[in-house]
Parts: structure tokens; C-alpha cells; sequence
């Protein structure tokens, strides 16, 4: 196919690559099993967020969009509607404002104050605004009275300050810190509170009894009811309560009645909430007051209470601006200090990055302001030491407490000086920089921001994939290979490529041959180093940029694209540099990229891809950085003898390269990185939006290959071969997985000069139920006859074919909670020859397939698996299992008559029997049963956080081993499927049927939502599979955990050596072993260590005397290695597959 002339649509290509925010719902999230590091804020540590509002005088300016309104109104409008929003829930949420000029009525007109009682003494008033405070702390968002405050803070907010930008983000370091109040902190005569209901007390208080009284003698009061007289003496009257209304109306003119008091009645006290505004007066003499809001410091010690509790919380400051820094420069002595503190290779080469920073002290822009330094800082460095936390979960490794930065430029152009600076501050803290310019600009800004809050609450570590260096499948190397990757809420996800060593013990072991994994949590330890890191970086430890493949990145890398050249080179670069300098070549063309780029970003951008970062001076360093190999398992490939061989790795990354080392143990080479044409897109999305929330897809499906020798493959001969000689061939073929519909098939037996041989998409006649390319391409050989190729009877040899499943239909990804569907995508298996990628035999639903299977109705993702069945050098038999739970049997006749058989459907209709294979069938021979042993595990890859669903380990006996065509033929014609009431228990296998037990049996997986995500291994009749399990089961679970949202693992292994269905007691033995690690396990991988005269020098480590046996077995899975209880030789039952 020429590229260019029947250049791909891209756009259809990578339809399922683009993951996109929709703007209806902040809390959308990409279907994939990237889930388990995207947590919500529930499942974790709640993320702290503070919001730099800018209050400046500009922002009263009219907004200029059409609206009529401010700056100010539309900022405040978008906010709130956002903020407002009850989805969003589970973030620590605070806001931080600029302090006012001092000519306006705030705090108290006419009184000056200053930043301390020096100045204020001296009569030197704040001359500057001073700086910015915390309007409100940092507290969680899904308490209303709480959101209440924020949105009520928003809509008071002014327009009446400079733009103290930098002294207000140092105050919000300050609290995240719990250092000194500053700039929240004034000294003059002033006294302020804050808003917000107060409780008034109401105290006890004593209440006059009062009664309307009559005096009985006429005309006097009932005070004095007594009569004088000289003649008569003094004469008493009675007093007497009379009704009220003796005292009322007209009656108050009779003396003779009055109201008395006449005791005491005791009214209780009470208390109630009053709202009180808060503000500022004037007090009668200076003293310190606080503006920061009362709850965000602590008043006898003046410093801020940190809103960071947990050692594994994440934590944000948003700037929002609408201009550079004015009257700004109070904080720079103190940021160019701080600057020191972080490592001269993380600040080496960095734009806008100087020692000699200087804000702006006038109304003037600076062009070297210390935001950027600031935002590195405050990144880079840990600011906290965990013991000082309220909660450590990892107590044996100290996290670093960082603050990415966010900063949202509005009103403002891409040209002017500020938003460069904007740009880099969010670029060196791994922020989100947008500019906002409009209401849903800003609105969008902020459901992007707040979709990755919610979704980074905790971020695992990931299990690593390895590749073991082996010229033999019994027989290993110490070379260890890892891809490892860093998840992220984000789309710039970063990776590496790590080499470390097997040891004699099974043990992976670092540089200094000591124990490269950390015991409790089954990663990387944090003073590990790893074989290719420089000693000036040492220890990388479980860094994933730190140390490495990407740290010996030169500026002279070879990536390249292939343009369509006749020859098939795979030469063309990305960028060319002719004597005027940089030119973009012409066959990139600019509509793979999103038309806003103007060229000398578009030629940056393509530096940056080439390896290269520019500075703004022009200054060139190598860009030392690979993306992440979320899927993509690195492939070995070794190029000599036996007695002499250099090694290659092969492996993907999602930004859409396969890279291409040598493993040089002092340092590898990368000898190419080749970005297929159609994914030349994903680099800007890595380069412009690697920092938005999300997940972009490339180059991350399964890599294959097949070393083969043109006179061997004429002579029909059919050998393996582990090693690529002098006159052999190595092809290699990749696929994409989420990344699209794609295949792509090179010549690397020059791996210095690639070799672009054929691709295979969708849109090829024959493929269109192709979905995404998740399975691998397996190379086998076949007999021509039994896919349909006519051939004289002495010209017939096998000939070399990849076999493959159709892969996976995305609308899978929408059934978590329901039952079956069928899929139009994906259910097929295609077989293609080796060399030229020709369709030569197809098996579907379709009338026009080779082999028609009406029942062949969800998509099959995982790998086939060929058997030869007659031990003739071809495979007779394909194994197969679909999403729907079903395994299928493909034999493949000599006569051109294949047969489909449905092995198994152990998906019985129901929500909780939903059963999905996303793994592989793996076969062995059972010589003892004269049957194929099938062992595989079910579970839902695209959704692994799902608990809706039983899953289980299945092992199936096949007993249609015969040769005899004719029998075979009679034996599959009369086949039963087999369903899940067919098998046995496994827990209860004393009490099972002999019918079921001839079937097989079942081990069910009993935690909440256990699942079986990778394929198993079989060797010497033991099975060995990984489990993942949402659920932590570990003593650190649940909130306070560092890995609470990635979940628990397991390795099983299922020993069925004795399980015979015709004895009275068949036995199975299943040893479950929990690991450290967290996420979901990598395949295991079986090992053999090497002996102790190798490079482990210690034979007797524990110092016990008991020297362990040479060759010992082990497993590894991830980064873990389990040892095996065994110093006997295994033999490893595959079949015949390249």
C-alpha cells in the first residue's frame, strides 16, 4: 500500500483513540481498566484545591465577548455554576484573593496599616497592597454549608487591587505549607472578624412577679394602705390582688389600685445562631489583625493550619488572571532562595528559569517574573516530611508532599508576556495551562480541572511488564527488562524502560546487587538503583522518569516516520535542519495536526517529538522523556550466536512510538523510534493537552515476531528459532489496542535500518469486523490444504501464517451491570500469511468466512492458541475465547473441511454468570488423562472496579486428542457444549458428579470483584494465574491507604497432577499467595534463575548454612518473584508456536 496515495482516514482511525471530555457531565471517565488509577475522591485521600481569584481594578474592565458584562461578573458567573454543581463532590476546595490598594475603603478608610508594626511605627504605610490572603479555607465541597460560603465569597468579590500575583501565590504556598501568615497578616488600628453565624449565649436571668393590687381604704395605694388621724390613730387597710383590668383603661386613675411586685420568677438561659457580616473598624490603638479567614491559621502560634493531612494527598493551586504581576516584588528574595533547594538537573536548561528572578516592585510588567520558579518549587521539592502528618499509611517510604499548579489566563492573548509565563508555571508543576476568554471557556477550563481532581485522589504505582532475556524456554539469563509507567489523571502519562538483574534466589536484584523491590509494597524501593542509571541519579528507585533508558536520550535520536518511499526504509524524520535552520518536511502535512499551531510552534512541537526541547533563547537540550507503555510488553529480540549476540528491545508507548534499544549493560542505544504516520497526531496531544484530564491511545497493543530463513521456509521445514543468524529474517508486528484498528507489520533483521512491510486495518476488504487490535499476531505454520489453498500434491509445505483474534468492540465497554449482547465487531479469527500480511483465511459469523460459526457472536480479544495436533510441524487446532464467555475449538483438516466447535459457554444469561474472556485459553497435554487441559480465568478487563459479576478459574478437560481423522470428525460431530452446571467444584470435588468431573472443574474467585485479567502459565501440571481484586484486602486499606483505589492481588497456582476423574478421590491442590503489589498483576512469568557462580557472589545469603539449590524455580509476576519449591527440571507443555 502506498501511503500516499491511499493515505488512511485518520480521523476513523483513531475514532477510539481520542478520549474527550463531554461537557454535560464533569465526572465522565474513559472506559478502560486505567479506572483503577483514575479513583474518585471516595476511594481515596480528598485532593486539596486553592483558587487564586484575581481581584485586580482590570477585571472591572468590560469583558469584550459580547455579554455586556465585566471581566469580573463572567469569571464570577462561570465559577459558580461550576462550583455550584453538586456532582462535584469529594475535593477540599479553598479560594485566595489579592489584598486591595490602600486609597479604598478597606480595611477602614483613612487608616493606614502595613505588614508589620516596624514599618507602621516609622510611619512607612503599605505601600504595596500587600500581597493576597485565604478567603476561605481549603474544606470539602460536598458539605453545603461549606459550598454556600464559597459561592457567596465568589459573588463579593471586588475589583479594586493591583495584581499582587506572586505575593499571593506565595501566601497560598504558605498555608499549604503552615508556615508564618504573611500577607494575611496587617499590623494597624484595625480590628476585623469574619462573616458567618456566630452562637449568642443568652444568660439566666431573675424576672419580677407583677399583680394588680387594691388598697381597701378608699383612696390610698396599695404601697401605703394605711390611714393617719389624731383622733382615731392610724388605721390599716387590707391589700388584695384584684384582676388586671382594675389597673388598665380609665381604672389607673383610682389610687386605690397599682401594680406590685410581688417576687421573683427564674428565666432559664438559651443560646442561638446570628448571622454576623464581619468586616473591619477602627480599634483604639494598633495592633496585629488577620485578614486570612479565622479558620485557616492558628492564632496563638500566627501560622497557618495546613490543609495537608495525608502523606498521599494530592494537592492544586489554580491561578486565574487576567494580567501580569504589578506592585509585586515582596516575595522574590525569598523565592530565589527557595529555588535552591531544587536539584540543579530538574531546573537545568528550563525557560523563564533564573536565580536572578524579579517581579514586578511597580506598575510596570516584567518579563522576569518568579511565578515559574515558584511553581517549580513548590513541585519538585517535598514540602512536608510525612511524620509530621496526621496520617502516613506508608510509613517505610516518604512520599513528597508537591503542589501542581494550574493557571487559566483570561482575557488575554497567546502573545502577551504574562501567559508565557502562565504557561511554563503550569508546564514545570505538571499543571493544566489554558486561556479563557469567554464564559464557557472558562466554565470548560474548570470542569476539566475539576474532572482531573476528582479522579487523581489516589494514584498508584502500576505492575510493571518484564521481559526475560531467554535463548531457550528453559534456560534464563539474569537480564531483566521492565516497561514501567506512571498513571496519571491526565493524558501525559510518563514511562521508561529499566533494566535489573535475576538473581540466583529468584530475587530481582538492582545495580549493587541488592533486593530491588520493596518488601511491603511489592514495587521498586525508593533506594534501589537501576543497571542503565547514571550514578548522578542514583537511586531512581520507583521514579519512573528518573534513571533509565530515557536518561541516555542524546539530541542526535533517530525517529522517524515512513512517507511511502519505494524502498520501505523507514527514514523519514519528523523534522529537517537545513543551514537556515529547522523546516518541517512536506510530507508532514498540516491537517494531521489541529490547525492552531503557527509554525514555529509547529516546528517546536516537532523538535520535541524528535527528542529535542528549545528554550526561548533557541538553546537546545535533549528532551530525556518516554510516554507511557501502558500495555505494550517489551519483545527481545537477539541478533548473533548462540556464543555471541546482541540484544534489541522492542516496545510501544501510547504517544504513538515503538522504540527500538540495544541493552548494552552500560548504557542503552536507541537505535530508532518509529511513529507510524496515521498517530503523528498523538504527539500534540502529549505536547499540547498532556496535562488536561483524559487518556490518549497509540502504539499499545501486543508486539510480535517471526525469525525466519528463506531456504529453510522453501525446503518446508518448520524449526523455531530464538536467535536471528546471518542469513535469517526477523519480521515484527504491532498492534494498537484502544489505539485503533490497526496492524502494522516491519522488517527489523537490520534493526539500524527498519523496514515498513504492510499494515492491516478495517477498512481492508475481508477485516471489516476488525475492531481494535487487541490480540496478538501469533505466527504458526499451517498445511496449505486445510485453509483452502490448492496445491500440486509435491509442491505442498507448510507455510507460515498469523493467526489472530478479531479483537475488541468498544460497545462492550457500556454493559457493566447487564447481561450478554452480541457484538459486530471483533467476533472473528483471521489468519494472514507471515511475509506479505495476504487474508487467507477468515473464521465469523459470515456467510462469505471460510469456516462459517453462526454461534461466534462477541468479540475475541485475547490470543489464539495453536496446537499441533499429529506432531507434524503444523498446527490442527486453534483454541479461541470470546467476551461472552465461550471457548471455541477450530480444527483445521487437511482436506479443507474446518470444523467449529463451541468447547464451552460459561455464560449462563445472568448479571452475576456475565462471563467475559479477556484472556488467552492456555493448553497443555495431559499424558495421564490423554486429553488437552485448558486453563483460563475470567473476568471484565474494561471494567475491573465492577463487582456486579462471579468470576471464576476454569480447567477443561478436552479429550478429542485422536489422529484419526474420521474419528475426530465422528467425536466433535456429537459434542455437548459444556456450561458451568457441567463442571465441577472445586471445593467440593469429594461430593461431585463423574460426568462433571470428567468436564473439568472450577475454582471460584471469592473476594468482592476478584477477577482474572492476564493469562496463566502451565508447567508440569500446575497452573499459576494472577487475580485482581478492587477491594484492598491489606491491613493499610481503605481512606488512609496510598494505594486505596488500585486494588489487591493474588497468585494461585492449581496443581492438578493428581486430578484423574476415574479414581474416587481425584485431588487438586490450590495454594493462593497474596502479593504487595497493587493494580492489576502482569502475566507471570516462569523463571530460572541463575547459579550462584554467576552474578550474585554470595551463595549462602541468610548465613545459615543451608546453600539453596542450583537452579531453583521462580515466578514473576510484575516486579514480584515468588519461589517455587522445586530444584527439578520442568518441562513446559506449549505447543508448537514460533
Amino acid at each position: 500500500m502506498n501511503l500516499f496515495t491511499e493515505r488512511l482516514n485518520i480521523r476513523k482511525l483513531c475514532k477510539w483513540a481520542i478520549t474527550s471530555v463531554i461537557a454535560a457531565s464533569p465526572l465522565t471517565a474513559p472506559a478502560d481498566d486505567t479506572e483503577i488509577y483514575r479513583a474518585s475522591g471516595s476511594s481515596g485521600v480528598q485532593p486539596n484545591v486553592v483558587f487564586i481569584f484575581d481581584t485586580s481594578g482590570s477585571m472591572g474592565d468590560p469583558a469584550g465577548d459580547g455579554s455586556g458584562q465585566t471581566r469580573m461578573q463572567v469569571a464570577k458567573d462561570a465559577a459558580i455554576s461550576i462550583i455550584g454543581d453538586p456532582e462535584i463532590d469529594n475535593i477540599n476546595f479553598g479560594l485566595a484573593r489579592f489584598d486591595v490598594v490602600e486609597n479604598y475603603v478597606y480595611p477602614v478608610e483613612g487608616i493606614p496599616y502595613s505588614l508589620d508594626s516596624q514599618l507602621y511605627s516609622q510611619g512607612v504605610p503599605n505601600e504595596r497592597d500587600g500581597g493576597g490572603y485565604i478567603e476561605v479555607p481549603a474544606k470539602d465541597i460536598s458539605d453545603d454549608a461549606h459550598r454556600s460560603r464559597l459561592i457567596t465569597a465568589i459573588n463579593e468579590l471586588p475589583t479594586n487591587a493591583w495584581t499582587p500575583l506572586v505575593e499571593t501565590y506565595d501566601e497560598t504556598i504558605r498555608y499549604f505549607k503552615g508556615e508564618d501568615v504573611r500577607y494575611g497578616k496587617k499590623y494597624g488600628a484595625v480590628q476585623c472578624s469574619d462573616p458567618g453565624y456566630v452562637t449568642v449565649t443568652v444568660p439566666p436571668r431573675e424576672e419580677d412577679i407583677i399583680e394588680c393590687q387594691e388598697c381597701s381604704l378608699w383612696g390610698r395605694p396599695p404601697q401605703d394602705c394605711k390611714r393617719s388621724s389624731w383622733f382615731f390613730g392610724t388605721t390599716y387597710g387590707t391589700v388584695s390582688t384584684v384582676p388586671d383590668s382594675y389597673c388598665q383603661g380609665l381604672n389607673v386613675l383610682n389610687i386605690s389600685t397599682d401594680w406590685i411586685v410581688t417576687g421573683t420568677n427564674t428565666i432559664p438561659g438559651y443560646e442561638y445562631e446570628e448571622w454576623r457580616d464581619g468586616g473591619c473598624e477602627a480599634a483604639s490603638s494598633p495592633q496585629y489583625f488577620y485578614l486570612s479567614n479565622s479558620e485557616s491559621y492558628d492564632e496563638n502560634t500566627g501560622k497557618y493550619n495546613s490543609p495537608i493531612t495525608n502523606s498521599c494527598q494530592q494537592n492544586h493551586v489554580v491561578i486565574f488572571t487576567d494580567g501580569a504581576s504589578t506592585q509585586d516584588g515582596a516575595s522574590d528574595t525569598k523565592i530565589r532562595s527557595l529555588l535552591a533547594e531544587v536539584d540543579s538537573s530538574d531546573r537545568a536548561g528550563l525557560t523563564g528559569i533564573s536565580t536572578s528572578c524579579a517581579t514586578s516592585d511597580t506598575n510596570q510588567v516584567s518579563s522576569n517574573s518568579c511565578l515559574e520558579e515558584l511553581a517549580l518549587y513548590s513541585y519538585e521539592v517535598d514540602l512536608f516530611n510525612d511524620s509530621a502528618l496526621d496520617v502516613d499509611p506508608s510509613s517505610s517510604t516518604e512520599e513528597v508532599q508537591r503542589i501542581t499548579t494550574h493557571t487559566i489566563g483570561a482575557f488575554m492573548g497567546s502573545n502577551d508576556t504574562v501567559a508565557g509565563q502562565l504557561e511554563r508555571a503550569a508546564e514545570y508543576s505538571d499543571g493544566l495551562y489554558r486561556l479563557a476568554n469567554n464564559s464557557a471557556e472558562i466554565k470548560q477550563t474548570l470542569r476539566d480541572l475539576f474532572n482531573r481532581f476528582e479522579n487523581e485522589a489516589t494514584i498508584g504505582t502500576s505492575s510493571p511488564a518484564v521481559a526475560v532475556n531467554a535463548l531457550n524456554r528453559l534456560e534464563s539469563s539474569e537480564e531483566l527488562y521492565y516497561t514501567v509507567f506512571e498513571p496519571k489523571a491526565t493524558k501525559g502519562w510518563s514511562g521508561n524502560l529499566k533494566r535489573y538483574k535475576l538473581g540466583s534466589s529468584g530475587k530481582v536484584l538492582d545495580a549493587d546487587n541488592q533486593d530491588a523491590v520493596d518488601e511491603e509494597t511489592g514495587y521498586f524501593a525508593e533506594g534501589a538503583t537501576s543497571i542503565w542509571t547514571k550514578e548522578e541519579e542514583a537511586p531512581d528507585g520507583k521514579t519512573v522518569g528518573k534513571g533509565g533508558a530515557s536518561s541516555h536520550f542524546t539530541l542526535e535520536r533517530n525517529v522517524v516516520t515512513y512517507a511511502g518511499g519505494a524502498d520501505g526504509l523507514i527514514d523519514d524524520p519528523l523534522i529537517e535542519k537545513s543551514a537556515l535552520g529547522y523546516v518541517v518536511p512536506s510530507y508532514i502535512l498540516e491537517d494531521l495536526f489541529s490547525g492552531t499551531l503557527a509554525d514555529l510552534e509547529l516546528i517546536n512541537m516537532l523538535k520535541w517529538a524528535s527528542g529535542i526541547k528549545t528554550d526561548e533563547d533557541g538553546n537546545e537540550t535533549p528532551r530525556q522523556e518516554i510516554e507511557d507503555p501502558l500495555h505494550s510488553e517489551p519483545l527481545l529480540l537477539n541478533y548473533g550466536t548462540a556464543q555471541s549476540y546482541e540484544s534489541v528491545i522492542y516496545f510501544g508507548t501510547n504517544s504513538g512510538y515503538l522504540h527500538a534499544m540495544t541493552t548494552d549493560i552500560n548504557g542503552p542505544e536507541e537505535l530508532f523510534a518509529y511513529v507510524p504516520y496515521e498517530l503523528l497526531p498523538n504527539i500534540e496531544v502529549y505536547y499540547r493537552e498532556g496535562a488536561e484530564y483524559g487518556k490518549h491511545y497509540g502504539l499499545d497493543g501486543p508486539i510480535t515476531a517471526f525469525i525466519h530463513n528463506d531456504t529453510e521456509l522453501n525446503a518446508g521445514k518448520t524449526s523455531s528459532k530464538s536467535l536471528i543468524s546471518a542469513n535469517d529474517k526477523a519480521y515484527m508486528y504491532a498492534g494498537m489496542r484502544r489505539g485503533g484498528e490497526v496492524y502494522y507489520a516491519l522488517d527489523v533483521t537490520d534493526p539500524k535500518q527498519p523496514k515498513y512491510l504492510w499494515q492491516i486495518t478495517s477498512d481492508d476488504t475481508g477485516f471489516e469486523r476488525l475492531g481494535q487490535t487487541w490480540s496478538a499476531m501469533k505466527p504458526i505454520y499451517v498445511s496449505p490444504e486445510a485453509i483452502g489453498i490448492d496445491v500440486e500434491p509435491q509442491d505442498s509445505k507448510p507455510i507460515p501464517v498469523l493467526v489472530f483474534g478479531g479483537g475488541y468492540d468498544p460497545v462492550e465497554d457500556d454493559t457493566s451491570g447487564g447481561t450478554r449482547i452480541s457484538h459486530s465487531r471483533g467476533n472473528a479469527i483471521y489468519m494472514v500469511n507471515a511475509l506479505t500480511g495476504e487474508l487467507l483465511w477468515t473464521a465469523s459469523p459470515d456467510s462469505s468466512a471460510d469456516l462459517t460459526v453462526n454461534g461466534m457472536t462477541n468479540s475475541i480479544v485475547s490470543d489464539i492458541t495453536a496446537v499441533d495436533n499429529d506432531g507434524n510441524g503444523t498446527s490442527d487446532i486453534l483454541y479461541a475465547a470470546d467476551t461472552g464467555g465461550r471457548i471455541w475449538r477450530i480444527d483445521l483438516f487437511s482436506n479443507n473441511n474446518p470444523m467449529a466447535t463451541e468447547v464451552a459457554d460459561l455464560n449462563d444469561g445472568s448479571v452475576a454468570n456475565n462471563t467475559r474472556f479477556f484472556t488467552s485459553p492456555v493448553v497443555a497435554y495431559n499424558d495421564d488423562l490423554d486429553s488437552y487441559v485448558i486453563a483460563i480465568g475470567s473476568g471484565y478487563r474494561a471494567h475491573p472496579l465492577v463487582t456486579d459479576n462471579k468470576d471464576r478459574f476454569f480447567v477443561i478437560i478436552d479429550d478429542k486428542t485422536t489422529t484419526n481423522r474420521t474419528d475426530l470428525k465422528q467425536q466433535l460431530n456429537t459434542y455437548r457444549t459444556i456450561e458451568l452446571d457441567d463442571l465441577a467444584d472445586s471445593g467440593s470435588l469429594a461430593v461431585a458428579a463423574d460426568s462433571d468431573l470428567l468436564n473439568g472443574f472450577y475454582l471460584d474467585l471469592e473476594t468482592t470483584g476478584e477477577k482474572a485479567l492476564t493469562d496463566a502459565i502451565i508447567a508440569d501440571n500446575v497452573v499459576y494465574f494472577g487475580t485482581y481484586s478492587p477491594v484492598v484486602t491489606s491491613a493499610s486499606s481503605g481512606l488512609e491507604s496510598c494505594s486505596a483505589a488500585t486494588g489487591a492481588t493474588n497468585l494461585y497456582s492449581v496443581d492438578f497432577s493428581a486430578y484423574n476423574p476415574g479414581d474416587n478421590s481425584p485431588v487438586v491442590v490450590i495454594e493462593q499467595t497474596e502479593l504487595k503489589q497493587t493494580g492489576i498483576p502482569a502475566e507471570p512469568k516462569i523463571v530460572f534463575p541463575p547459579s550462584k557462580s554467576g552474578s550474585d557472589p554470595d551463595p549462602d545469603p541468610d548465613g545459615d548454612g543451608d546453600i539453596p539449590c542450583e537452579a531453583a524455580l521462580a515466578i514473576l509476576i510484575g516486579s514480584e518473584s515468588v519461589a517455587l519449591d522445586s530444584c527439578t527440571t520442568v518441562s513446559r507443555n506449549y505447543w508448537r508456536e514460533l
